[in-house]
């Protein structure tokens, strides 16, 4: 019997997709970052708690629960782009660059409305603001922008 058929086609596995090298550990600065995004959550959470329990239930149930998905929505969502910036997504940073300018272009439109009206509202926004801006210096700089580049497999 013959093992090998000259007119067979060539037996060669071929990886659809390269496995990336390994990064190694997550660096210090990745785990600070996702550090700063979580008190930042928290910060946020609690500064929007602060809006459902200041509801006048005059102004209708639909509003309070209107209110109520959209922050667990928009805190869901924050949630999975910081895991995915902690599991090396690099995506992620993008995400977390885009919504960072959009919150700091809304900041200072409300700034002077929000400076007469409410100081704790400001202090906790700018709070937010600096966490965010020292995530994004250690994910876009020195180590963390290294261990988010593509490795190729080899």
């Amino acid at each position: 019997m013959m093992d090998h058929n000259p007119y067979s086609p060539p037996r060669t596995e071929v990886a659809e997709f390269a496995a990336p090298q390994e990064a190694g550990p997550r660096p210090r600065q990745v785990t600070w970052a996702v550090q700063c995004l979580w008190l930042d959550l928290l910060l946020s959470v609690a500064q929007a708690s602060r809006g459902p329990f200041s509801w006048q239930p005059e102004e209708g149930e639909t509003l309070l629960y209107f209110m109520l998905a959209f922050a667990a929505v928009l805190f869901s969502a924050q949630t999975f782009v910081i895991f995915k910036l902690g599991a090396r997504r690099s995506w992620a940073r993008y995400v977390f660059l885009v919504t960072t300018i959009l919150s700091v272009i809304q900041y200072l439109r409300s700034l002077p409305q929000e400076w007469l009206a409410d100081h704790l509202n400001v202090g906790l926004n700018a709070l937010e603001l600096v966490l965010d801006s020292t995530a994004l210096f250690l994910v876009f700089t020195g180590p963390g922008k290294e261990w988010f580049k593509k490795r190729l497999a080899g």
